[in-house]
């Protein structure tokens, strides 16, 4: 009985081949069959495996770049990081010793031509063209070609998903990042920002040539740590270009700066939408992508870099902090704390854009508005006005971003203008009465002495920064109350006749005017931040807290919205799943009440600043 037994399990574990005798078989099999009888240590086994994957893995094409890539950046983080952990860095020490050197220090840089300003801000061009086709499209197709089942373990849809995790802990990773670049930038004046820089952009080279050997290979798992080592790069070279602007431009050229550099992230979008038209067109496999990342990359860095050489004179000074000297690795909390106790609103600045963003939810679903509220059924079709509608919205924000740009420094003109002008006056005044003094033997006039002299005071100039920034406030809030209401109005395209052409250019017409609010939004909030800025932060570390909470407000708003619309589902047919249009009117109103919300935070703070401007004067 038990030779029988052991005979069936024998035969059903596959040890003999058909017609082989019993002393035929192999030591291996006879191994492998011990272990599926007695089983093994799950250590052990884990073991194993893990070995196995990295003897056979490491040899892989883009192992190699990936490791090297890992391997710089450990050490250039190695290079610039203090491992002693005897004291800890406090960001109010900077505040507490504000004395007469580090005043001095702090000389405000001189305007700058619009050309320069065009330089220091061209990186934002290849931002504007990754951020418009990495997740939303190459992401997309690379899926579609590493995981061809669909009936796999991972999909297309956890493929993206994985990719924005990636590229959300790189923004993530933004304030740590900046508190490095300004540390480098304190102990190396001249270089540590280039030096940021071109550390980013090697990175993200490296991490590009690695994703493209990944991709020709197959592998997912290389091509995943490829893209981690890709995003990491573009947030170290990221934080470095948000820097320069508010570090070597003075304020008040803040509005212009934020301009150009709207402009240049918008035209980067555009002129991404334009090539994968074209692309499309003539049939051009999207794998020119890749190619299109490394040269627009060094393109658009090459001006950054001669520019911000060009302008670090002999007594150029980086504007940094003086609290950070402590170790890196015992900062690193300080790095996301830090920024929310500074003075002179720039919390409240990074909590209003939060807000708003959560807020932006609507901009995502507009593929969805085009087959549910517009009623196009056609796939083509949808894709040929997404884009379009796409590149009509960001035509919008370009052209408000331009007049922001443009009107801020004229009013900038005629508000010195008018204190030139009441200083006159004021001097007139005050002669007259020395002059009177004069002729009556009182002696010697004390007009001169003191702050205000024998007359009325002349315009403080911290007065006409305040009214300065009080304009830039007020704008703020109109500009957000009207992205708001075009918010609201755009549900209604379910309401008009049953032409289809006509609800379209009702729609073309509403994502102009939502591009319109949105880019004089996204100019001044840039320029209104950096004005929000204490004299002595770590500016690096605060634009990247600045980052990270913009990116909180979308992530969330964005999972919001999708949650309150998947509460509406209607019907699904061949073209997916369909949701009615009162789930689009909970979805903007509710959007839209978060922006009123910020709107009102906006208002309270631009009253504040305005009473601030009235004591000053």
């Amino acid at each position: 009985m038990q030779l029988d037994t052991l005979s069936k399990v024998e035969n059903e574990s596959g040890i003999f081949a058909s017609g082989a005798s019993h002393h035929d078989f192999s030591e291996e099999a006879l191994e492998k069959h011990r272990k599926e009888l007695v089983g093994e240590n799950p250590v052990t086994e884990f073991a194993q495996k893990l070995w196995h994957k990295v003897r056979h893995g490491w040899t892989h094409g883009s192992a190699m770049p990936v490791l090297f890539g890992v391997g710089m950046l450990i050490i250039f983080m190695c290079a610039i990081m203090d491992f002693r952990t005897g004291f800890r860095a406090d960001p109010l020490e900077s505040e507490a010793n504000g004395s007469a050197t580090s005043m001095a220090d702090s000389k405000t840089p001189p305007e700058r031509s619009i050309g320069v300003i065009v330089m220091l801000t061209s990186y934002r061009f290849y931002t504007g063209f990754l951020g418009a086709t990495w997740v939303p499209f190459l992401i997309a197709q690379e899926g579609k070609s590493l995981i061809p089942h669909p009936d796999a373990l991972l999909s297309t849809a956890s493929f993206m998903g994985i990719a924005k995790m990636i590229y959300g802990f790189s923004i993530f990773l933004n304030p740590f990042f900046g508190l490095l670049s300004d540390r480098l930038a304190s102990t190396s004046p001249w270089g540590g920002r280039s030096a940021f820089l071109l550390a980013g952009i090697g990175l993200s080279g490296i991490g590009v040539y690695a994703a493209t050997i990944a991709s020709d290979s197959a592998n997912i798992k290389w091509y995943l740590g490829s893209s981690c080592l890709w995003m990491l790069g573009e947030a170290m070279a990221d934080i470095t270009s948000e820097t320069v602007a508010p570090e070597m431009l003075p304020p008040s050229q803040y509005d212009l700066a934020s301009s150009i550099r709207t402009i240049q992230h918008i035209l980067g979008c555009v002129c991404a939408y334009v090539a994968l038209i074209g692309a499309a067109h003539f049939d051009i496999h999207w794998r020119w992508l890749y190619v299109a990342y490394l040269a627009l990359m060094l393109l658009c860095a090459l001006p950054t870099v001669a520019c911000m050489r060009s302008l670090q004179d002999g007594n150029w000074v980086p504007r940094s902090g003086r609290s950070h000297r402590g170790p890196v690795l015992a900062s690193i909390f300080e790095a996301y704390i830090a920024p929310t106790r500074y003075a002179g609103g720039f919390p409240r600045a990074c909590l209003c854009m939060t807000i708003f963003c959560l807020g932006s939810g609507p901009l995502f679903f507009t593929l969805l508005m085009l087959h549910d509220l517009v009623g196009l059924q056609s796939e083509k079709m949808q894709q040929y006005h997404f884009s379009l509608i796409s590149i009509t919205f960001l035509v919008g924000a370009c052209i408000t971003a331009i007049w922001s740009g443009r009107s801020q420094p004229a009013e900038t003109e005629q508000m010195s203008r008018r204190n030139r002008r009441s200083a006159g006056e004021v001097e007139a005044n005050s002669s007259d009465s020395s002059d009177a003094e004069g002729d009556a033997g009182a002696g010697p006039s004390s007009a001169g002495t003191g702050d205000c002299g024998a007359g009325p005071c002349r315009p403080s100039p911290s007065a006409s920064n305040s009214q300065e920034t009080t304009n830039r406030w007020t704008y703020m809030f109109l500009s957000m109350f009207s992205f708001g209401v075009v918010t609201c109005i755009m549900p209604i395209v379910s309401f008009l006749p049953q032409s289809e052409r006509q609800r379209l250019i009702y729609f073309y017409v509403v994502s102009f005017l939502l591009g319109l609010t949105f880019g004089s939004v996204y100019s001044r909030f840039q320029a209104c931040t950096w004005s929000l800025l204490p004299p002595h932060v770590d500016i690096a570390n605060a634009m990247g807290f600045a980052s990270v909470a913009k990116l909180v407000g979308v992530g969330i708003g964005n999972f919001v919205a999708g949650l309150i619309l998947d509460g509406f589902r209607t019907t699904v047919d061949m073209n997916g799943q369909n949701y009615g249009f009162i789930g689009y009117l909970v979805m903007n109103w509710s959007s839209a009440g978060c922006v009123f919300f910020s709107a009102a935070l906006v208002l309270t703070y631009a009253r504040k600043r305005k009473s601030l401007s009235k004591y000053l004067k």
